[in-house]
């Protein structure tokens, strides 16, 4: 029914936006580590396992499969 269909549609948007957002620190943490910016890394890697927790949340409420 449509309430189920638009939360797995908000769900997946959720999910896709986490995905950019952390590749898009990895690509940041690769740019920083170029340039030797250690205040930079630890801030990106702070991020991180925050998002990481986040995206495992998401694919749980979509029932995929977690991979770490």
């Amino acid at each position: 029914d449509l309430p189920n269909v638009v939360q797995r549609l908000l769900l997946e948007l959720k999910y896709t936006i986490v995905n950019e957002r952390i590749a898009a620190l990895q690509k940041m943490l690769e740019e920083a580590q170029e340039r030797n910016d250690w205040q930079l890394q630890v801030s990106i890697l702070q991020q991180k396992p925050l998002l990481d927790d986040i995206r495992r949340q998401l694919c749980k409420a979509l029932g995929n499969r977690v991979i770490v």
